[in-house]
């Protein structure tokens, strides 16, 4: 079990969380949910992904500093909860054809009662 913010949430709770943005997006490459330290939480990376978990999960805290320049992705970062201490980093292969999938993630983040 992962402990957050006095709160506990399974590994499946997770990971069916991921899945859905997974299936909202056809050319997912990763994604990393990171605490406000750098920390991933939890991962899903796909087998050819040239990076690893904790450069993504650091990516998805910097704001000035790139810890993954590959102009072959196109990156999404997504604050999780209210106090922005949880975040989401998403990777996915270019061209990006699927346009319509940024509403349906923003209502997946909305609808998450895990962060």
């Amino acid at each position: 079990m992962i402990f957050i913010s006095e709160n506990l949430v399974s590994q499946d709770q997770v990971d069916y969380f991921l899945n859905n943005i997974c299936q909202n997006f056809p050319n997912f490459a990763a994604g990393v949910i990171a605490d406000y330290h750098g920390f991933p939480i939890v991962s899903k990376i796909t087998d050819k992904f040239p990076f690893k978990e904790q450069e993504l999960a650091l990516e998805a805290i910097a704001k000035q500093r790139k810890f993954v320049d590959n102009e072959n992705y196109i990156k999404i970062v997504r604050t999780l909860n209210e106090d922005d201490s949880i975040k989401l980093v998403i990777f996915l292969k270019r061209p990006n054809q699927n346009i319509n999938g940024y509403k349906t993630l923003k209502s997946i983040i909305k609808r998450q009662i895990l962060f």
